[in-house]
């Protein structure tokens, strides 16, 4: 692109950012954010997109570890963290069992005044399922009404998929 003396934006570094991630190809998408970094000059900087994307892709391939280095890295830029952000964040930490960090997250991300939408919700209740938590998942459930969050088709079959395992264990 420069060669064409074309300047790419943020949107373009974003895109590229996203499809890397999509890929599973998270180096390159590091790349590209260093990219961006030494684009300073046109003024090109990331934003809370390109945090959310790599955010994702660390997400999809399991690594939650490295989770906070870009946490840091995104608030260190002024960058802030949106409801996409912490549903990512949450759904990212719930499959992998963290459920005390997704917790967390809720309780952070309406301190911050954003509300925990049914996508978060539902995140957590697919760990609970997993675990067989029955009483957990009734917990997210009145927290759920208590917030106005309502349920979708898929809160609803997550609940009653665990509800068939209950009775099915218990022959």
């Amino acid at each position: 692109m420069l060669k064409s003396r074309i300047r790419p934006n943020i949107v373009t570094f974003n895109m590229m950012i996203d499809g890397a991630c999509r890929m599973g190809d998270i180096e390159l998408a590091l790349k590209l954010v260093e990219k961006i970094g030494v684009m300073s000059e046109y003024y090109v900087s990331p934003n809370t997109i390109t945090y959310n994307s790599i955010i994702n892709g660390f997400c999809k391939l399991g690594k939650v570890a490295f989770l906070e280095e870009v946490v840091n890295e995104m608030i260190k830029v002024g960058a802030k963290p949106d409801v996409r952000f912490y549903v990512t964040m949450i759904d990212g930490y719930a499959r992998r069992g963290c459920l005390e960090e997704a917790s967390r997250l809720c309780d952070e991300m309406a301190e911050r005044g954003l509300t925990p939408n049914t996508v978060v919700y539902n995140s957590i209740l697919r760990w609970l399922y997993s675990e067989g938590d029955t009483r957990g998942a009734s917990l997210v459930l009145s927290d759920m009404v208590d917030k106005h969050v309502f349920p979708d088709q898929f809160t609803y079959s997550t609940v009653m998929a665990l509800q068939k395992w209950i009775c099915d264990s218990s022959f």
